[in-house]
């Protein structure tokens, strides 16, 4: 499966909110994914970095990548449909967990969480 603008609005319009019990802390719930992906980042306006798609919620995004992200920055996410559909998201965390390993979240840009197909 790759990541178009079709299958990310489905899996959005999927993702139900449920009432938080016990300890849950997270605000939305997210769903595991396993995709590959390409985004641009700040410095790799050049050419596209390859990255792992972790998982999904309502809010943004996980992913895996060799190289780390700053806090704040931009990211745009190629969707397959074409190099120019581009998914503009913030950086929200940077965490390096393995040698050359880093999880990144990401939050979508204002308006992008209800994407249209």
């Amino acid at each position: 499966m790759e990541l178009t603008r079709a299958v990310l609005s489905e899996l959005l319009k999927a993702l139900r909110s449920n009432p938080k019990t016990g300890s849950e802390k997270r605000v939305q719930p997210r769903v595991g994914l396993r995709l590959r992906a390409r985004v641009f980042t700040t410095t790799s306006i050049d050419r596209p970095v390859e990255v792992w798609l972790r998982d999904i919620s309502a809010g943004g995004l996980g992913l895996l990548s060799s190289q780390p992200f700053a806090r704040g920055d931009t990211i745009k996410i190629i969707l397959a449909d074409s190099e120019d559909d581009q998914l503009p998201c913030t950086v929200a965390y940077c965490r390096r967990v393995g040698n050359r390993l880093f999880q990144i979240g990401l939050k979508f840009a204002a308006g992008q969480g209800s994407l249209a197909a």
